[in-house]
């Protein structure tokens, strides 16, 4: 049936629902109908009022009617209107506009699913987006994503969304610079997008790409975002609010729980001057005067960010004392937040004796009854530990009775077990003669729980104990001069690494690794034998040993490189005993080699590529076991990292170093008189000579 359009106009004008439905049995010809009005009169505002009038009873039961208008539509119909709005966008007509977002934003909400099948709802935009170069054009276009994404901001809507995202940065650029350039809409569709992010967990790259942009233009002052200055600020900090009960448990499982780093954006912003700050202390202060621990929970990720600048206001002490009430806080995951921060600004700041003083009567007096909790005052006073201060000398023996009140260990709750265990080690690391007396109590303590069949299951408390084993052993053979490494390059990996996990081990790995490496190059290393071996028979390593062949983790995960790491030692320690174990361990480094340096792995590889070059450099320089038979195959693993900018160098050096190896086992081994022999270590060493050669000029091309 057709009907006239100016006969459809007349009667939407009248808005009785009932009257227009009579005029269309086909209700696909109604929207077509409508779309046709809209098109030819989308500059008379009365006009377009009435359409939607009509189109806003999409989805209304309406009396008498068995099914909505939506129902009665064909597919194609309803895949048409989706595109027949985004048409009506591209006229840009404001009115209009306001009355298209609402629809629009009506018709994903009820029916995506259905667009979805058909049509993905953001390819057309996408497509529009492209295709249209009107600036006012592509910033609806944007508003509409933002409306999709606040209502669906799955993974999959988002990875829709890159292309989009990646053109981003350059049409506010140009919009910026253009005539037409108009800062209400630009403050309006940030303040959308600002919405958005506030709503949900900061996660989509647009997000990324958007506050990046923001938080330069305001480090170098830039006019064009004064106006939002205040708002972008509080939805940045906002971000660190988004605890949730999910995080909680998250915490409660002892996995932790992530929110997003934001370090790029607030470092831009922190170096911009005192406002940030200024707004920072205007926000914590609301934070805590709400009372929601929660929020007080996340502020502390927050605080950390400004801690610099309430040191300077409050003094190092002061701001101890700022966090510290928090420390008795009802909630368990505040109190361990607070002391993570606390911890954080010791390990930057190395307090004087006196803060020193303060700060572990504070501690040692805290009654603690969750683990986790207990665990992060263990870690402060690991930190301690190392300070080496005169204070820290004279509360050495309480501190030890702190920590042994815990050595039941097979009865302990997980956290504790890793606490005590890192104590252990720390202590063998850096005070071996504070706890000489109870070494062999401790080692006996670690040799139960590596034979625990509670243990055999969790990588990680069976890897701190192999490590704190494997590092008691190691301390009663050989003497170390910790201060002889001060200004080890490999110092920085284990910084890094305990500055992303102030819980972590393996900050003092590498560094001890370093030592037993110089240790291991001594050809006299028996003079350096200065306490009576724990370990006189080797029975524990040997044991140890066994251990980690049946329970090696996978390659490249945290929990492998404690695993690793007491295999070097027990190398260091078992020396020709080593042998039966030492094809096992090169298998192992091998497999290290074979992650990828930017894969998407559990651990953080670079850091462990670091140490597992190390360890094939103290291998090399051993005459027993020998290394030979896996030159060829580690040359090969080392080759791929030519091409890596982090590790081309170390790469190189290392091949080096086994190729140098190479031609001093055959100086050593060849029988000069015997021509067949020197004949063929002549062909091994230039056949050697040759794949390496060929692998730098592969790689230059």
């Amino acid at each position: 049936m057709n009907v006239d359009l100016n006969q459809l106009i007349k009667t939407i004008n009248e808005r009785d629902i009932r009257k227009v439905l009579n005029q269309y049995k086909d209700r696909n010809e109604l929207i077509n109908d409508l779309f046709g009005v809209l098109n030819s009169n989308y500059t008379d505002k009365q006009i377009f009022d009435d359409c939607f009038f009509v189109l806003n009873h999409i989805d209304s039961k309406i009396e008498n009617e068995t099914n909505t208008i939506w129902n009665d539509l064909s597919l194609t119909t309803k895949i048409d209107i989706h595109s027949k709005s985004l048409d009506l966008l591209a006229l840009n007509c404001n009115d209009l506009n306001t009355l298209l977002f609402e629809f629009i934003k009506d018709l994903y909400r009820n029916h995506k699913n259905e667009i979805d099948e058909q049509q993905n709802i953001l390819k057309p935009i996408w497509k529009r987006f492209r295709k249209n170069k009107d600036l006012d054009f592509r910033l609806s276009c944007l508003k509409l994503i933002v409306l999709i994404l606040k209502e669906e901001p799955s993974k999959q809507r988002i990875e829709e969304f890159l292309p989009i995202a990646a053109c981003i940065i350059e049409m506010f650029d140009e919009y910026v610079k253009s005539k037409s350039f108009n800062q209400t809409i630009f403050n309006n569709f940030f303040e959308e997008r600002l919405k958005l992010a506030d709503s949900s967990r900061f996660h989509c790259i647009f997000d990324c790409l958007v506050f990046n942009y923001i938080s330069q233009a305001i480090k170098y002052n830039l006019w064009y975002v004064q106006d939002i200055k205040e708002k972008y600020l509080n939805c940045l900090f906002s971000q660190y609010l988004k605890l949730d009960d999910n995080d909680v448990q998250q915490w409660e499982s002892e996995k932790g729980y992530d929110l997003t780093d934001l370090s790029e954006h607030l470092s831009s912003l922190i170096s911009s001057g005192e406002e940030p700050y200024q707004k920072y202390k205007e926000f914590r202060d609301q934070v805590i005067q709400s009372g929601d621990w929660k929020k007080l929970a996340g502020l502390m990720d927050l605080s950390l960010f400004f801690s610099p600048e309430t040191i300077k206001e409050l003094t190092f002490i002061g701001t101890f004392k700022s966090i510290s009430k928090y420390f008795t806080h009802p909630q368990p995951i505040v109190r361990d937040q607070y002391l993570l921060m606390a911890n954080s600004l010791i390990h930057s700041e190395n307090p004087t004796e006196e803060d020193t003083t303060e700060i572990l009567y504070t501690l040692l007096n805290l009654k603690e009854s969750h683990p986790i909790v207990q665990k992060r005052i263990f870690s402060i006073l690991k930190t301690f530990i190392k300070l080496e201060n005169s204070v820290v000398k004279e509360k050495f023996v309480t501190i030890i009775e702190t920590f042994e009140k815990y050595l039941n260990l097979l009865e302990q709750p997980r956290p504790i077990v890793l606490g005590v265990i890192d104590f252990i080690r720390i202590m063998a690391d850096f005070h071996f003669d504070r706890i000489s007396t109870r070494a062999k109590s401790y080692l006996s303590l670690l040799m139960s729980i590596i034979k625990s069949d509670r243990f055999v299951s969790c990588s990680e408390v069976l890897g701190q104990a192999l490590l704190a084993i494997s590092k008691l052993i190691h301390r009663s053979i050989y003497e170390v001069s910790l201060e002889s490494n001060e200004d080890s390059d490999d110092e920085s990996i284990d910084e890094s690494m305990d500055e992303s996990n102030n819980d972590s081990v393996d900050e003092s790995i590498d560094e001890s690794m370093d030592e037993s490496n110089d240790e291991a190059n001594d050809k006299s290393m028996d003079e350096s034998f200065v306490h009576e071996s724990l370990d006189e028979d080797f029975k524990n390593s040997l044991e140890a040993m066994e251990i980690i062949k049946k329970y090696l983790p996978p390659c490249a995960t945290k929990e492998s490189k404690y695993f690793t790491c007491s295999m070097y030692l027990f190398a260091v320690i078992l020396q020709e005993k080593f042998q039966p174990y030492y094809e096992f361990f090169i298998d192992n480094l091998i497999g290290i080699l074979g992650c990828e340096p930017d894969g998407n792995i559990e651990y953080n590889a670079h850091e462990y590529f670091d140490t597992t070059i190390i360890y094939i450099n103290y291998l090399s320089s051993q005459t027993q076991p020998s290394i030979q038979p896996y030159v060829d195959q580690l040359i090969t693993a080392l080759y791929k990292f030519f091409s890596h900018p982090s590790y081309a160098n170390k790469s190189a050096k290392t091949i080096s170093r086994l190729f140098e190896t190479t031609v001093e086992h055959y100086n050593e081994t060849t029988d000069f008189n015997d021509n067949e022999a020197l004949r063929k270590a002549h062909q091994h060493i230039a056949t050697l000579r040759s794949s390496i050669v060929a692998y730098i000029i592969l790689d230059s091309t």
